[in-house]
């Protein structure tokens, strides 16, 4: 216990350094301690407090272990303190960074919407396919019987004044479906459809000479 007391409390000693060289004079240098003397130290980082000092002087074990338990509970207190600050540190960074994801992604949607309407919500006014117009909500219909109706009224007017409505050009494959069947109205039989009707001419005769070997070979059977 003696040993114990004198590692935590120390004991003051004399130190002296001697030169390796013999000189006239004999010179010591006296040092208790190398820390700088303004040096404050801390009462809870010491080994023991001077309280302490003063219980385990006294031989008061017992208040000196309730004291290490209260300085022991006070520094759990601050380091759960401590945690408690940071998690909550931690959870705000989260909790912004989420918030400001969500902004961007509310953003987002609403460009992709508006782009969405830009190009969809458009009626069609006129013959040509490019003549669009912006309309919203529940005129896009009216507006598109109105348009269907003006044309209608336009091609009636034209019928009856014998004027001959604008056809749009034909394309190639148009034309040659045109050409086609002009050729099919003035040449209507080919080779091929001709070999087939040959055909079906000598199967219409071979059943014909069946009929009448059959009915002659009745009629034989009858007479005898």
């Amino acid at each position: 216990m003696g040993n114990c007391i004198t590692q935590c409390c120390g004991k003051d000693k004399r130190k002296y350094l001697r030169t390796r060289y013999s000189v006239d004079r004999d010179f010591s240098i006296e040092f208790e301690n190398l820390m700088d003397d303004e040096a404050v130290q801390d009462e809870m980082n010491k080994p023991l407090t001077d309280f302490e000092k003063q219980l385990l002087s006294e031989k008061h074990y017992r208040a000196l272990v309730h004291e290490q338990k209260n300085i022991d509970a006070e520094i759990e207190a601050q380091l759960a303190k401590q945690e408690e600050e940071l998690r909550m540190e931690e959870e705000a960074y989260y909790e912004a960074r989420r918030e400001a994801a969500r902004i961007v992604r509310l953003q987002r949607i609403a460009k992709e919407q508006q782009a969405t309407k830009t190009h969809t919500d458009r009626s069609w006014l006129g013959d040509n396919e490019n003549d669009w117009d912006v309309a919203g909500g529940e005129d896009d219909f009216e507006m598109f019987l109105a348009s269907v109706k003006a044309r209608s009224l336009s091609a009636r007017t034209q019928l009856r004044q014998g004027i001959i409505p604008h056809k749009a050009p034909r394309s190639a494959t148009e034309e040659n479906l045109v050409a086609l069947a002009a050729q099919e109205m003035l040449h209507p039989t080919s080779p091929a459809n001709s070999a087939e009707l040959e055909w079906d001419n000598d199967y219409v005769s071979a059943d014909v000479l069946e009929r009448e070997q059959l009915l002659t070979v009745r009629k034989g059977g009858k007479g005898t």
